[in-house]
């Protein structure tokens, strides 16, 4: 699915809106993820597997760098980089 498809702007894109406007506040950000997945799954569900083990590995990454001194940033940084490069196809 393409956001410019019959499909996204017609069906997908009003009732995500609807359930996102529902959603209570602080649960906006794993509606917005969930959203996000299942339209990259009716996209190409091939790689929907790797979509969420990089969303999950950023996410500890950026706890991490949170949590981390300038100096730790930088190795978390870098260590990051050569992670999401060795996941790609």
């Amino acid at each position: 699915m393409i956001f410019s498809s019959v499909e996204f702007l017609l069906f997908f894109l009003p009732l995500f809106l609807v359930i996102y406007g529902l959603t209570p506040k602080n649960a906006k950000n794993v509606t917005l993820l969930s959203g996000s997945l299942v339209f990259y799954a009716l996209g190409e569900p091939k790689y929907l597997l790797l979509l969420m083990v990089s969303v999950i590995v950023n996410y500890f990454f950026g706890q991490n760098l949170g949590s981390a001194g300038r100096k730790e940033k930088n190795k978390i940084e870098e260590n990051k980089i050569d992670t999401t490069l060795q996941l790609m196809p």
